[in-house]
């Protein structure tokens, strides 16, 4: 018995925007009861998309245990309607869902769910005659593409099955009808087996068995989908709403996140001219290191050259000073011996006086080679202090570079991560741009499929209040026929009576009328006679005229009588 269903459509979960806002998603209530009530073995379907009308047939087959196979039959590669929608994968999106929801049934209690990815010619050379108990056809929308479908399919479908039509409605795509409404009008003038539904781009039923057909078509409502498919529609409305202000909002964050975009752009700018004067200043630290390390090489060969000084006039000195311990020892024994030389004592004192003045001259002369030795000590150890202090400045310089070329390789590699997030950013600005566009032109079609339907509502709801005032006086005027049936039926049996009284004056009538027609034979017959006469007479006539008209005499005599030509 066929009954309204409330079904849950699994794949929603997986798809939602594509499979409930898809314009056949108003027809999956009704696929759904038919399959449950037919209970179709084998169902083949020519164009699946996404999945909407193949996901409901296939709910239904599980739900419903039908151990039965469903084939669907695209190439997933899209039309001239449909060809901007396959910029994604949409044959890898159906078959997870496939796989997710119907693949590894039981197959006595589910579905075998297959995928043609071929055109439907290929595909129609693996099918028998009527081995099809339901057939969709839903691929190409072009007339001469649908007839072709049609006229290619129409013989794999058994006597018993049937075949759905989408997209039959009366509705303008891309600025014209479609060759499936076209053809759909032509059908129905041939087959009188159909049923209609012509809301979501409408959805023609055809069957081939009549008993079938009228079984469904008096229990099947109509306006009971309609209302289905309106509340749908209502629902859709307020998330696509919802979808709108939630756009809205993405818009805004869009524009923030460029506006920071534009931020980052011009503090890496920013950073990669500081960056630049960066690395100048560090090629310029390295000419001053190299200029200080030219120094310091220059100060370390001063430095051996001074140590080397010292040496030689530390050995100098060492020898100056055993000349002086000579002397000092000379002059000792020149003292000792001054007793005994008495007589030389003068020459000895003017030598000694010279020796002590040069004595003088040499400490003075030591001195101050001291004091030099000295302050080269206190030079080499400046020097030292200051090439120390100089090492230790480059060591800092040094870790100061290599810390600045980590914190730069840092940096680079923080810059390659904002490039790189501002690359996937952008992959992603354009990707939600491009869905953001599809939603804004689904928000466009809608609201005009929209406005469409509550004028169509309206229309309904006016042919609602019409038909009502037109069925209550259609009963007022049954009342008057029944009043009218009953006045009859009197009249009828009067008449009844009349028509018996008629009936027995005909027979009376038909014998009298059997005499008469033998006389009026008769009759004919004599007339007939008389006529022959009469010919015969005008011909002798005709043949005493043409004598008499013959002669003079003649004539005259036809003159008297009035028949002469004259």
């Amino acid at each position: 018995m066929f009954r309204y269903y409330s079904p849950k459509f699994e794949a929603d979960k997986y798809n939602p925007v594509m499979l409930r806002y898809a314009p056949w998603a108003g027809h999956r209530a009704f696929a759904y009861d038919y399959v449950m009530y037919r209970r179709p073995s084998c169902i083949v379907e020519l164009g699946s998309h996404y999945g909407c009308s193949a996901f409901a047939f296939l709910q239904a087959m599980k739900d419903g245990g039908i151990n039965g196979s469903f084939y669907a039959v695209d190439t997933w590669e899209g039309d001239s309607f449909t060809k901007n929608d396959y910029r994604e994968d949409i044959c890898g999106q159906y078959k997870e869902i496939q796989d997710a929801c119907f693949s590894g049934q039981d197959s006595s209690s589910g579905p075998d769910a297959h995928m043609l990815r071929m055109t439907f010619d290929e595909a129609s050379r693996l099918f028998a005659d009527a081995s099809i108990d339901l057939l969709h056809i839903d691929g190409s929308h072009l007339y001469e593409d649908v007839k072709h479908d049609f006229l290619t399919w129409k013989s794999k479908v058994r006597r018993e099955g049937a075949i759905f039509f989408h997209d039959i409605a009366e509705e303008e795509m891309f600025g014209e009808v479609l060759g499936s409404h076209v053809f759909w009008k032509e059908l129905k003038a041939e087959y009188s087996l159909t049923l209609e539904f012509p809301f979501s781009l409408g959805l023609g039923v055809l069957f081939f068995d009549e008993e079938i057909y009228r079984t469904l078509r008096d229990r099947v409502s109509v306006e009971h989908y309609q209302l289905l498919a309106n509340h749908e529609d209502n629902k859709n409305r307020d998330v696509l709403r919802e979808n709108f202000f939630r756009i809205r909002d993405l818009e805004e964050y869009r524009d923030s996140l460029k506006k920071q975009v534009g931020l980052l752009n011009e503090e890496i700018a920013r950073y990669a001219e500081t960056v630049r004067g960066k690395e100048g200043y560090i090629s310029e630290l390295r000419k001053d290191i190299g200029t200080l390390n030219e120094s310091l090489v220059a100060k370390d060969r001063y430095i051996d050259e001074l140590q080397t000084g010292l040496k030689k006039y530390a050995s100098e000195v060492s020898g100056k000073d055993a000349y002086i311990a000579e002397i000092e020892k000379r002059a000792r024994e020149l003292e000792g011996a001054a007793s005994e030389h008495e007589m030389e004592a003068e020459k000895q004192n003017a030598y000694q006086k010279e020796l002590e003045a040069g004595l003088d001259g040499y400490r003075e002369d030591a001195a101050v080679m001291k004091r030099y030795i000295r302050e080269l000590e206190d030079g080499v150890a400046g020097l030292r202090a200051d090439a120390e202090k100089k090492q230790s400045y480059i060591e800092e310089l040094r870790e100061g570079i290599q810390g600045y070329q980590r914190d730069s390789a840092l940096k680079e590699k923080y810059i390659e991560e904002l490039l790189e997030g501002l690359r996937k950013y952008k992959t992603d600005a354009d990707v939600k741009n491009l869905y953001i566009e599809e939603l804004l032109e689904g928000l466009q079609k809608y609201k005009a499929d929209a406005d469409a339907k509550n004028l169509y509502i309206e229309e309904l709801l006016e042919g609602l209040r019409k038909y009502k005032a037109d069925a209550d006086a259609k009963n007022l005027y049954i009342e008057e026929l029944l009043e009218g049936l009953r006045k009859y039926k009197e009249d009828t049996d009067a008449k009844n009576c009349y028509i018996e009284e008629l009936r027995s004056t005909i027979a009376e009538y038909g014998k009298n009328a059997a005499g008469k027609d033998a006389r009026i034979a008769e009759l004919l017959d004599r007339c007939s006679s008389i006529s022959k006469k009469a010919d015969a007479a005008e011909m002798d006539a005709l043949r005493y005229r043409e004598v008499l008209s013959g002669s003079p005499f003649g004539r005259r005599i036809l003159k008297r009588m009035g028949k002469s030509d004259e």
